[in-house]
């Protein structure tokens, strides 16, 4: 486990000093507007490997930035969800961790006043084979309801 929340921890590192340079993920099935779906493809021996999506809320009304993780083949491998703040200045060093079988429990940020957000969301496996996962992604209101918009892209994906 140590290994696992210390790759996350260097691959988020690693792409704020890289810059974020992403390519667009689409969502991968339905669902309304509020509610990003992204999938994606992870694992590999060693416990080692690790997806970053750059998560964007640009609704000003935005108070949380949120994720989860869940494994879409079957009910057997511990997913492991990792959120760490980028902007505004506000919210760099703020993070959240979370890990369960099968489906996390969900992760957020929060700022002090609304306004604009981008996070890092790591998602990773315990497992030394390949999964499917996705992760629901989504931009709150103060009062936790669900904004329009949330933009995700795929920064790495191991």
């Amino acid at each position: 486990m140590t290994k696992v929340v210390l790759a996350i921890a260097i691959g988020i590192l690693t792409c704020l000093a890289a810059g974020l340079a992403p390519d667009r993920a689409e969502a991968q099935r339905g669902g309304p507007d509020e509610l990003l779906l992204v999938a994606g493809t992870i694992g590999c021996s060693g416990n080692n490997c690790v997806d970053i999506w750059k998560v964007v809320c640009a609704n000003a009304k935005t108070k949380m930035l949120c994720a989860d993780a869940n494994d879409t083949n079957g009910n057997d491998d511990t997913m492991v969800v990792v959120i760490a703040g980028v902007a505004p200045a506000s919210v760099i060093g703020k993070g959240d961790i979370a890990s369960a079988v099968d489906i996390t429990p969900t992760v957020c940020i929060t700022r002090g006043t609304p306004g604009p957000m981008t996070a890092t969301v790591a998602i990773s496996v315990t497992a030394d084979s390949l999964t499917n996962y996705d992760s629901f992604m989504s931009c709150r209101d103060k009062n936790g309801v669900f904004l329009p918009g949330p933009t995700a892209t795929l920064v790495t994906n191991q």
